[in-house]
């Protein structure tokens, strides 16, 4: 089955948008992960000699996850800046 072109524009144009949404989103979740990382770590560093092992160790962890998932939607969000950015040179 033919699509004329115009048609196909239109599909492409509603990808393209839903791409640039999700790639904003991703960003928007990493830099906030990220600095929800550096509150966990400024509380480690300010109250880390009144904290229990316990207490720390839960910091700890809970920054190096948020680093990590903060990698990780930055990352995606790069990965669909490289696909519009195709999208538009191959246009």
């Amino acid at each position: 089955m033919y699509i004329p072109k115009i048609e196909w524009v239109i599909i492409l144009k509603k990808d393209t948008d839903a791409w640039k949404g999700k790639m904003e989103d991703y960003k928007r979740f990493g830099f906030i992960l990220l600095a929800v990382s550096a509150f966990f770590y400024f509380g480690l560093l300010i109250r880390g000699s009144e904290l229990l092992n316990i207490q720390l160790f839960t910091l700890i962890i809970s920054s190096i996850i948020f680093i990590l998932l903060s990698g990780i939607f930055l990352y995606k969000s790069s990965q669909y800046k490289k696909k519009l950015d195709e999208l538009e040179e191959d246009m």
